[in-house]
């Protein structure tokens, strides 16, 4: 049925244009002598010429307007279903390139934390005693802050710290190591002893010299695991 202001077509029996949206009458012009009749009227009311098989030609162009909108929206679904069917055939493939890249996002990230260790430097605490006496700032420079691994004779110990001196040293040697032990770490020093050699990993807080005895002052220190004293 077409609208009577925009001659756009409209389904049979619409109240209103999908167009412009004016009122649509619901009636049929007479072939004959165009008197407007209502929409089911099978004669005209004013020269009585038939006009039903008009009104089957209206219901015949609504059904065919329906039957194309409803073609339409099966396009449309078919045009989708084809579009997830094609994404659900690339996922597979997708599947072991993800696990091989996180994989390797793995390794990488715990490699980089490997290599971001505080390195330890392997010292000789006579050296380090000497070293300070011939030239403090560049020993302090070196030492300072960083973590140093050696041994040492057990001179002293307490609930939570030891004092070291060089190994081979003799009943008068003063200069050594106060090491300050982890929380965690404390209950070893119970089974140590005076004389014993051991070797201790801390970081250097301070070096200290009164005189000519050295002192250096090491905290959070622990006895490392690969160390057979």
């Amino acid at each position: 049925m077409k609208c009577p202001k925009c001659n756009v077509e409209n389904l049979y029996e619409s109240k209103f244009c999908v167009s412009c949206g004016s009122l649509i009458k619901l009636t049929i012009t007479c072939r004959k002598c165009n008197t407007a009749n209502p929409a089911k009227s099978r004669f005209c009311n004013t020269c009585g010429t038939t006009i039903f098989k008009m009104t089957e030609l209206i219901a015949k162009r609504a059904r065919e307007i329906s039957q194309a909108d409803e073609k339409k929206k099966n396009s449309w679904v078919e045009r989708n279903l084809i579009s997830t069917s094609q994404i659900k055939r690339l996922k597979p493939p997708l599947l072991p390139f993800v696990v091989v890249m996180t994989l390797i996002a793995i390794i990488v990230g715990v490699t980089f934390v490997r290599s971001e260790e505080e390195p330890i430097i392997n010292a000789n605490l006579r050296t380090m005693i000497s070293e300070y006496k011939e030239h403090e700032p560049r020993t302090k420079d070196k030492f300072l802050g960083k973590l140093v691994q050696f041994s040492g004779g057990i001179v002293d110990l307490d609930a939570d710290s030891i004092d070291l001196v060089p190994l081979g040293s003799d009943m008068f040697q003063v200069s050594g190591a106060e090491c300050k032990f982890k929380r965690e770490e404390r209950s070893k020093i119970l089974l140590k002893n005076k004389n014993q050699t051991v070797t201790v990993v801390g970081r250097v807080k301070d070096i200290r010299r009164s005189f000519e005895p050295v002192k250096y002052k090491l905290e959070d220190c622990r006895f490392p695991n690969n160390s057979a004293d």
